[in-house]
């Protein structure tokens, strides 16, 4: 809602029931909130505008941000509906549904965003409050159902029973006599409706009859061939059915492939058959094309523009009903059928007529995707427009197609379909589509650059020279294991590659180590394969094979028990890769590299932190736009959250609230963070710590991956300390898995302090293009705050989460970890 106080809610009389006065008499409910706790929506702000409600800007133009948004919602409230929950999760869900509908419809939302402003602007609480809701009526009904849920039965209430049977009576006979006198109109009217569907209805119930009739005779049939089936053994009597004999089956008779139950004594239908492959025929000649053409013409004359439609159906049944035996015939047939619907751009049956192609015909192989791209796509993409009816089907499923081209490496096709989209974007200027492309945007660069060197490559394995095969198969198998991440198939071309460090690095990659020693082993052949590793371009490959090579010991490190962990990590000082200081801080190397900042909209729950506009109200979602960033220098991180051990070692005492050695240190401002660091600083030789920027705390965090989080799609109990309330505390550090980069907690346990102050779209509006280091903008105010704490949901947890809070406040879920750049 638009600007209104909570001591103004309270003395609205209409405001949500959680505010109404509770009767004498009846005990206090106590109250779950879940517009509150679920959706971050609190007491003051409700009942929600349905921007709010959604988590979006007021006024949001887009429509299909406004559909992705409300998804986001209803799939983040159906994983709350658990125990006494359901029921009010459902509610939400209608609320959600309803304000959804009515920002969807440009005539209702235009109508709900006057409503608004003209409330916002009288400010009357009752007259924003039903502007607000719109034209949904479930939000009092949520929390009428919490109240119910949570609060006893009332008691002394027995004497309302008789008002209530007197009333009852009252609304029925009401009720009685307005349906009487409405009942005998609209029997007037509905006769002549009656009537008018009488044939129809009549010809329905033949037309069902006869099929019913049809399917009996099949059955029947079925029945007697089955018949055959049954022993010749004499009909013995069930004791448990009285005098009726019952017939048993020989279990020997009955096929493997049947849906009988052996020995049940119940006669089945046999399992369904398998529907016999087609003759496949090749692709009729020149001249048997022109006979072909003969046929059909002599058959079907001239067929005017207005009519091609349906002869596109006629073809496509003709191919058997007519046509069965004579397979030159047939093709024209399929061919005239897919060149038809594609000109009057029916995609739906040009791929039924391709279809029907491939299934009869021998194609070499890739012909019937070259075909579906130069003969369906591309003429199809040139024509067709937003509003005709198979639009937004071309476009999913010919993107789908374009998904299958580059998982199967026909990147060079893959390029021309893209094309062809981009022509389709830029011609008809939709966003759904410009969102669906720029999502491939990074599949389609891998693209461009690997097309033309894979069928070279190809090319090289084919041509019995074994120098040519051993290059071939050393660039095939980095393509696949670093740019297609496909181990399996990069190792099998690596073991035949002309590079022995790393045959033996996919050779040992390819059994499972199960020893601190295979660990070490497996991570230092990588390590070596990837310094060995020369040539123009090959810097990328490098990063990754070094990246292999860092995580097998990392999870070697992670493995380990007691004294293995310092032989592991030997190894890793030995490499660079981790840096113990004077008072026994781990910190470990991030190289550095380039990422996409940010997240993507369809990402589930984010924006979830939302800053208060003073002037207007409104809640403003803090932005998590996706922009590329670039970091040319590696750098040590923390591999664990500063500890109350190492706080109190450093600077004298321990703020934290409740004493743990090796928890995180909270309670700690931007200046407690920032004097222990420089107290490090002069304690450790002067080596120069800082706290992390933001581009940087998100890299570290991320640490590769793309997901929500660096584990995936979504965060467990098992993979971090999130979601416990506020009356708890963080875990001790490093009490689940690392990331990619050997970093611990950076989900959850404690939100963590970055150097960055905030500034509304800073990246996106004042750093275009690539973000080269960036260290946030030149400003004071609000700090950004990120991976969430023990008392958040998963949604504030994630990778691109962000959220912002004065650099002076001190919470019990808030700390930080330290950051020293690299030397390099």
């Amino acid at each position: 809602m638009l600007g209104r106080s909570a001591a103004q809610a309270t003395r609205w009389g209409t405001y949500p029931v959680h505010f109404a006065r509770q009767p004498v008499g009846i005990p206090m409910a106590q109250e779950f909130d879940a517009y509150h706790k679920w959706l971050g929506i609190p007491p003051e702000e409700q009942p929600p505008n349905h921007y709010r409600l959604l988590g979006l800007a007021d006024f949001e133009s887009d429509l299909d941000v406004i559909d992705a948004a409300a998804n986001q919602r209803m799939s983040y409230v159906r994983e709350c509906a658990t125990g006494p929950y359901v029921d009010l999760s459902q509610s939400i869900l209608n609320h959600i549904s309803g304000a959804r509908l009515e920002l969807l419809q440009p005539e209702k939302k235009a109508k709900y965003d006057t409503g608004l402003k003209e409330a916002a602007e009288s400010h009357n609480l009752a007259a924003q409050a039903a502007a607000a809701l719109g034209g949904v009526t479930d939000f009092q009904g949520a929390h009428r159902q919490a109240l119910q849920t949570a609060a006893p039965p009332p008691e002394g209430v027995t004497w309302h029973l008789p008002v209530y049977v007197v009333a009852a009576c009252v609304l029925l006979g009401i009720g009685i006599f307005v349906a009487s006198s409405v009942g005998s109109k609209l029997l007037a009217k509905s006769t002549t409706f009656t009537d008018s569907i009488t044939a129809e209805t009549i010809e329905l119930e033949e037309q069902t009859a006869r099929q019913k009739r049809e399917a009996d005779t099949e059955i029947d049939k079925k029945r007697e061939e089955l018949g055959s089936k049954v022993s010749s053994k004499p009909l013995v009597d069930d004791p448990n059915a009285g005098s009726l004999p019952q017939p048993t089956l020989d279990d020997s008779d009955v096929n493997a492939g049947s849906s009988l139950a052996t020995g049940s004594g119940d006669i089945a239908l046999p399992a369904e058959e398998k529907e016999p492959e087609i003759e496949k025929f090749p692709i009729p000649t020149t001249e048997q094309v022109r006979k072909a053409k003969e046929r059909l013409k002599k058959r079907h004359g001239h067929i005017k523009r207005s009519d091609q439609p349906i002869h596109v159906t006629v073809l496509l049944n003709e191919v058997t009903q007519i046509w069965e035996g004579d397979p030159n015939t047939q093709w024209e047939s399929l061919d005239q059928a897919m060149k038809l619907a594609v000109a009057h751009l029916d995609y739906a049956r040009s791929i039924k007529a391709l279809e029907q192609l491939e299934k009869r015909y021998f194609y070499e192989e890739g012909d019937i995707e070259n075909l579906r791209a130069d003969e369906i796509i591309r003429p199809i993409s040139r024509k067709i427009k937003p509003k005709d009816d198979l639009y937004k089907y071309f476009c999913d499923e010919s993107l789908q197609f374009l998904d299958r081209l580059i998982e199967k490496d026909r990147l060079e096709l893959a390029m021309e379909v893209y094309e062809s989209f981009k022509d389709l974007r830029s011609r008809t200027e939709s966003k759904r589509l410009e969102r669906d492309l720029r999502e491939r945007q990074p599949a389609m660069q891998i693209a461009k650059q690997y097309a033309k060197p894979l069928t070279v490559w190809n090319k090289m394995l084919n041509d019995d020279n074994e120098k040519n095969d051993a290059v071939a198969n050393k660039a095939l198998g980095l393509f696949y294991l670093c740019v297609k991440e496909d181990n399996k198939r990069g190792f099998e071309f690596l073991k035949n590659s002309s590079d022995k460090a790393l045959v033996r690095a996919a050779e040992l990659a390819s059994k499972e180590p199960t020893t601190t020693e295979d660990f070490i082993e497996l991570g230092m052949a990588w390590r070596k394969a990837a310094k060995r590793l020369k040539g123009k371009g090959i810097q990328q490959h490098k990063s990754t094979l070094g990246g292999f090579g860092r995580a097998r010991l990392i999870e070697g490190y992670t493995r380990a028990i007691d004294d293995e962990k310092k032989t592991v990590e030997k190894v890793m000082k030995d490499e660079g890769l981790l840096i113990v200081n004077s008072i026994g801080m781990r910190l470990m190397y991030v190289p550095a590299g380039e990422y996409i900042m940010g997240t993507p909209i369809t990402e589930p729950r984010r924006q979830q932190f939302a800053l208060r506009d003073e002037i207007s109200g409104k809640r403003i979602p803090l932005p998590e736009d996706e922009h590329p960033v670039r970091l040319t220098h590696g750098f040590y991180m923390g591999m664990y959250e500063v500890t109350q051990r190492e706080f109190e070692g450093v600077m004298g005492h321990n703020p934290s609230e409740k004493n743990e050695a090796r928890a995180p240190v909270t309670n700690v401002n931007i200046k407690d963070a920032k004097k222990f660091l420089m107290a490090l600083s002069q304690v450790d030789n002067g080596r120069p710590y800082r706290l992390p920027t933001e581009a940087e705390w998100e890299y570290a965090c991320r640490a590769g991956t793309t997901s929500a989080f660096a584990f995936g799609a979504k965060l467990k109990q098992d993979q971090a300390t999130f979601g416990l309330g506020e009356q708890e505390a963080p875990t001790p550090v490093g009490s689940y898995q690392p990331n990619a980069f050997g970093l611990f907690d950076m989900h959850g346990n404690v939100a963590e302090w970055t150097n960055d102050y905030y500034l509304e779209s800073y990246y996106t509006k004042f750093l275009p293009g690539v973000a080269t280091n960036p260290t946030g903008p030149k400003v004071t105010g609000l700090r950004i705050v990120r991976g969430g704490g023990f008392d958040n949901t998963s949604g504030f947890c994630r990778s691109g989460a962000r959220f912002v809070i004065s650099g002076n406040k001190m919470r019990p879920w808030l700390g930080f970890r330290v950051l020293m750049p690299a030397s390099n």
